[in-house]
């Protein structure tokens, strides 16, 4: 579920030419963050690598994907789930075009909070690497969200309906899309992120679920890819009690600040 501030972003983005209509009753991410996380793996998700040439860890959401509806491994209802949330969420006014597209740059800011841990609806607890991932182009044509398949190598927390992995599906807002016509269609993208989840790195993700789309969104992460903890977000006056902690006793080390809430 998106975060209070994310959504705030948002609504100052979008609403002043009423582009938007914003379910304020959804709950945080993409994660936004984003991006934008169901289990299983993705709608013909694409293996990834890190390109070169990549100044910003958010480049990757502008590399055109196909997207052929016909070939999407996700249930339909569960698709229409999906679409309905993030046209609600981003959607345009009107069907996206490469030109109109371009008309919005926003593609998720990882913001930190006050406590390591927030408490969110639906928390759930993982350390997982970001291996592939599919952008949707909606049903609608009014959005374009990220379905980023996470390999889940640790559950610290579970939420309650959700499957435990080990493949889980957090959902990014934006993304590049090649539709059937052909046409290059990049929405929320070109606006650079000092932070953000980059594909083949492992991080400690904390989550939300969303129960109809069967979804997980992203509300803060670590990365441990180096075997360490350090912070995916800026900090601020966030406490820092995870940096520098070892890959191996963060499960402890969470569980612990969970049970002193």
């Amino acid at each position: 579920m998106l975060t209070s501030r994310i959504r705030a972003h948002f609504i100052q983005l979008f609403s002043s030419k009423k582009r938007l209509k914003v379910f304020l009753a959804a709950s945080a991410v993409l994660v936004t963050l984003h991006f934008t996380f169901s289990s299983g793996p993705t709608a013909s998700g694409q293996q990834l690598t890190n390109a070169e040439g990549m100044k910003y860890p958010n480049d990757w959401m502008k590399i055109p994907v196909d997207w052929v509806p016909s070939t999407d491994r996700v249930p339909t209802s569960t698709r229409k789930s999906r679409d309905t949330y993030f046209d609600g969420l981003i959607g345009f006014s009107e069907r996206l075009t490469p030109q109109n597209a371009k008309t919005r740059g926003y593609s998720g800011d990882h913001f930190g909070r006050q406590t390591e841990i927030p408490k969110i609806p639906n928390r759930a607890i993982a350390i997982g690497t970001l291996s592939q991932y599919q952008p949707v182009l909606s049903a609608s044509g009014r959005s374009i969200y990220t379905e980023a398949t996470f390999a889940v190598s640790k559950f610290i927390e579970t939420s309650p309906g959700a499957k435990d992995g080990p493949l889980i599906t957090v959902i990014l807002v934006g993304g590049t899309v090649r539709p059937e016509s052909g046409e290059i269609i990049s929405f929320l993208t070109s606006a650079p992120q000092a932070y953000f989840v980059e594909v083949g790195k492992q991080y400690l993700l904390v989550m939300s679920y969303d129960t109809t789309g069967d979804f997980y969104t992203l509300d803060k992460s670590w990365d441990v890819s180096s075997g360490r903890a350090q912070p995916n977000f800026a900090t601020r006056s966030t406490p820092q009690s995870l940096v520098g902690v070892s890959i191996g006793e963060l499960p402890t080390r969470v569980a612990s600040l969970i049970e002193a809430k």
